[in-house]
Formats: C-alpha cells, structure tokens, sequence
C-alpha cells in the first residue's frame, strides 16, 4: 500500500476544489450550461431508443434524454440496464493528505484545513 500511495502522489497532480470534495458534484452543472439537469431524482427504469433514452424517475414521471450519466453503485447500474452482471465488491482503502502550501499554480489551503 506504501508503494502504491507514493507512485499516486509522483505520478500526477491531484487537487481538490477549495470547498473540498462536496463542492464537485454541484460544479458539474455549470461545467455544461445547455444541459437539463435534475439532482436528487431517483430512477426506477431506463429504455433505451434509437435517438433518445427514456428515464422512469419515481413517482411515475417519464424523462427524455440524449445522453444519460449513470452515476450509481454497481448493483443498481447492472439492475437498471441489464448490460452486466453486478461487480463482486472488493476491498478499498482512501488515503488524505494536507498541505501547509499551495501546489504550484494552485489556491492556498484555507485555514483550519
């Protein structure tokens, strides 16, 4: 694990927003002005059509879509589009770091983080 963390942190830039990770999903939206999007609606089917797709948000609303984003656990994706069988769950581990600087080109960290 010591290895595999030290290979992330040479190999790349990784930065978080100033707002922390909960302020990445609401920056989604804005990244695409044109499109429709609708939070905390939870889908209960997808059909798939030759231009479109139709989503079945629950309580019985139908929603066209050109393109969908299916942002779910494994288990729920492969129970709504019937592509693939559910993923074996594995194990995972998360790793935090802090810095007292900025990364090069980066935002200061705000105090108290």
């Amino acid at each position: 694990m010591l290895h595999f963390v030290y290979r992330m942190m040479a190999e790349g830039d990784t930065t978080l927003p100033a707002d922390g990770m909960e302020a990445i999903p609401g920056s989604s939206p804005a990244a695409c002005p044109r499109a429709r999007v609708r939070l905390h609606a939870r889908v209960t089917a997808i059909e798939p059509g030759a231009d479109s797709v139709l989503l079945l948000v629950e309580g019985g609303e139908w929603l066209r879509a050109g393109v969908v984003v299916l942002a779910t656990e494994g288990d729920a994706a492969a129970a709504l589009t019937g592509l693939f069988s559910a993923p074996r769950p594995r194990p995972v581990a998360c790793v935090y770091f802090c810095a007292d600087c900025a990364a090069a080109g980066g935002a200061a960290p705000r105090p108290g983080r």
